[in-house]
């Protein structure tokens, strides 16, 4: 391991963002745990060697959408006369897309984004407009067509392994809105492939060692600047958000990329800010760094962007939901790199190819 791949984890840095799981299987499907971290900064592949999935299969040795027997189409049927939850839809996209990437919907550690990052997993079918055929659907329900909340509830029911949501909650609202964005920005011409296909879709080369110096100024936080304010709760569901967000990088990283489960932290990621991390003294020439300033290192070095305002709401965010990483991290139960050797979606797709 590299001084400067070292440094980075040791600071348990934001610094890719990368898969959650998934809620949806029909057009829409599927889906790790893992143990002591690797390197994701490696000596080539930041992801690890092969990859970029972790050890184990997150979508289970078995394909999660044929786990269940049949499934009592009453339970994924709206109910006659029945609405979803009324919202403002730009309230329910935000909520949808948390729960999108929200392990905790199901029973199996899968959520949506698992297997449906970049939109990964979908079949062209995804594209039409709902109700329309889809064939695991079809088999466990007896059902020939499907609304999109129903897709959901079924996604629920056998992939996620799970009940159904409240026909009436604000989840399976904001789930549905989330869903038929992303089904909105769909091209099938341009759909990615699996992300736990055979290649590994982390950066080739070292994103740790992509840059050459870096200049203090851009990573020091001026004297007298304070991080914005804000309700804790807020800041930290918004950094959870910013976690996953490869918006913020230029080349598609995410911290939860490499970080998933506590992947890829060393054991000094638990001590407290300010310490000495190895890359920033090599890349920057400072002898100790705060937890805020190594979030903008990591936006400028292996992010490749620009180091976010002082004063913004999303540098705030960000440092508070890696405090709250970092209060929960335990050195002895550091997960291993989820760019990991193994294919851990193995060579089925996890929700099958009928759609």
């Amino acid at each position: 391991m590299t001084t400067v791949a070292r440094a980075l984890i040791t600071a348990g840095a934001v610094l890719s963002f990368g898969l959650a799981g998934p809620v949806l299987a029909s057009d829409a499907q599927s889906g790790a745990q893992v143990a002591q971290a690797t390197n994701p900064c490696a000596a080539k592949n930041p992801c690890a060697a092969k990859n970029p999935c972790a050890a184990k299969n997150p979508c289970a040795a078995k394909n999660p959408c044929g786990a269940a027997g049949k499934v009592d189409p009453k339970l994924i049927t709206r109910p006659a006369g029945t609405k979803l939850m009324a919202g403002t839809p730009a309230d329910l996209i935000k909520e949808g897309e948390r729960l999108w990437n929200d392990k905790k919907l199901s029973s199996n550690g899968l959520a949506c984004q698992t297997c449906h990052q970049g939109n990964a997993a979908f079949q062209p079918s995804f594209a039409k407009p709902y109700p329309h055929s889809v064939a695991m659907v079809k088999e466990k329900a007896g059902m020939k067509q499907v609304q999109l909340d129903e897709m959901v509830q079924i996604c629920m029911v056998v992939p996620m392994a799970s009940k159904p949501l409240a026909w009436g909650s604000k989840d399976l609202a904001a789930l549905t809105a989330y869903t038929r964005e992303v089904q909105k920005k769909f091209k099938p011409g341009a759909a990615a492939a699996n992300p736990c296909a055979a290649k590994n879709p982390c950066a080739a080369k070292n994103p740790c060692a992509a840059s050459s110096k870096v200049d203090p100024k851009l990573i020091t936080r001026p004297r007298g600047t304070k991080l914005a304010a804000g309700k804790a709760a807020d800041l930290l569901k918004q950094g959870e958000q910013l976690w996953n967000e490869k918006k913020l990088s230029t080349n598609g990283l995410s911290c939860s990329t490499c970080h998933q489960n506590n992947a890829a932290f060393q054991a000094s990621f638990a001590k407290p800010y300010p310490h000495a991390v190895a890359m920033v003294s090599e890349k920057a020439g400072m002898k100790q760094i705060r937890l805020d300033e190594m979030v903008q290192i990591c936006m400028v070095v292996p992010m490749a962007a620009k180091p976010l305002p002082w004063d913004s709401r999303e540098l705030a965010a960000l440092t508070a939901y890696t405090a709250e990483v970092q209060k929960k991290f335990k050195p002895a139960a550091a997960a291993t790199n989820p760019c990991a050797a193994k294919n851990p979606c193995a060579a089925k797709n996890p929700c099958g190819a009928r759609k």
